[in-house]
């Protein structure tokens, strides 16, 4: 009892200050909630169609855990890259098997086993609507395939994607200033600095981005506009519709007042994302969804005086580049895109054979 064991410091807030922050939040919270009880809804759906699915062997699961793996190895990664600041901030008045139990057995380990199984059934689940309500667009297992790479329609949606980004933050940018003179007040996210004391810190980008990318695409985009858009028979309200629960999903996020800012902004661009989806398919959507989570995240370490986090950050934040890169390389070395009308969801065959890659289109 000699010793110091921790100590804390804090700012003491005024008890009024306190109680007024906590009815405005309570307001964003309870749009929150019902936002998250639709997710709730629009899960427990998605389980009960894979069931129906599975029943007429309709579903493609094999695409579906190849995603979920990478999202798996890298959330593994993760946690274990996370270990040290873990172990850092243990509390000595714990014992060590309870640490050992929970931060790596539970945390670290079967996090990503319940990640690999829960993604991977969500993307199963959703694809089928996908592939029935979009015959022309490419399939989703071969959208990232060599030969969906070479086509058209992956160019498109590259750049169309990459442009998204850009566009998002300008119209973030400008709604905000808009929300701030009419006496709005909206607060900004608070970056994870914690990354930079990790040995691999690129990974948390690459997790971030691909992570919030599959899983929201997938069930706002890739099932619920298909879903709603074949049962009330109107492209229009799937769209609205969709984007009212994306707004009320993200309600929460962030501190707005008034409490409702943050919902409209997001509705507003989930009218717009869900056309992009429309015309373009779930590549787009997928390529802007992972670049605006994966660029913010990619800043703490492009602004580090060290080398290798700056190169990490940079390839972590541009990886869709790579494949771009490659479909302009074939493009010139080929004289054209390659044909895609075997890889649409109407017909979703098998990839093409290395000769019949040699089709271009005209």
């Amino acid at each position: 009892g000699s010793v110091v064991d921790y100590y804390k410091e804090w700012i003491k807030v005024p008890d009024t200050w306190e109680r007024d922050y906590k009815k405005m939040r309570t307001k964003s919270e309870y749009l929150d909630i019902v936002g998250f009880s639709f997710l709730v809804i629009i899960i427990s759906y998605l389980f009960i169609s894979i069931l129906i699915r599975a029943r007429k062997k309709d579903l493609r699961w094999k695409t579906a855990f190849i995603y979920s793996g990478i999202i798996a190895v890298l959330l593994l990664i993760h946690n274990l890259n996370l270990l040290p600041l873990e172990f850092y901030s243990f509390d000595t008045k714990n014992t060590l098997i309870s640490f050992w139990t929970g931060n790596v057995l539970v945390g670290a380990l079967l996090g990503p086993v319940f990640m690999f199984f829960f993604i991977g059934m969500l993307i199963a689940g959703a694809e089928p609507f996908y592939r029935d309500q979009f015959p022309k667009q490419i399939s989703f297992r071969h959208i990232l395939t060599i030969q969906g790479i070479k086509s058209r329609s992956f160019f498109n949606s590259a750049v169309i994607g990459i442009s998204l980004t850009f566009a998002w933050f300008a119209f973030r940018t400008i709604f905000h200033l808009i929300e701030n003179k009419l006496g709005g007040v909206t607060t900004t996210e608070v970056p994870e600095f914690d990354m930079l004391s990790t040995f691999i810190p690129f990974v948390g980008v690459l997790l971030i981005g691909l992570k919030q990318a599959i899983l929201t695409e997938t069930l706002h985009r890739m099932f619920l506009i298909p879903f709603l858009q074949k049962y009330t028979k109107s492209t229009v309200s799937a769209v609205v519709i969709c984007s009212i629960i994306w707004g009320l999903g993200h309600a929460g996020h962030g501190f707005h007042q008034p409490f409702y800012m943050q919902f409209i902004e997001m509705s507003i661009w989930g009218i717009i994302i869900g056309w992009i989806f429309l015309k373009y398919g779930i590549l787009t959507t997928l390529i802007w969804h992972f670049s605006i989570k994966a660029v913010p995240s990619a800043m703490i370490l492009l602004q580090s005086s060290n080398p290798s986090y700056i190169t990490t950050g940079f390839v972590s934040a541009g990886l869709i580049f790579i494949p771009l890169i490659y479909a302009v390389i074939s493009y010139r070395r080929n004289g054209g895109f390659i044909l895609s009308n075997n890889l649409v969801n109407a017909l979703d065959t098998e990839i093409l054979s290395e000769e019949q890659d040699k089709v271009k289109e005209q």
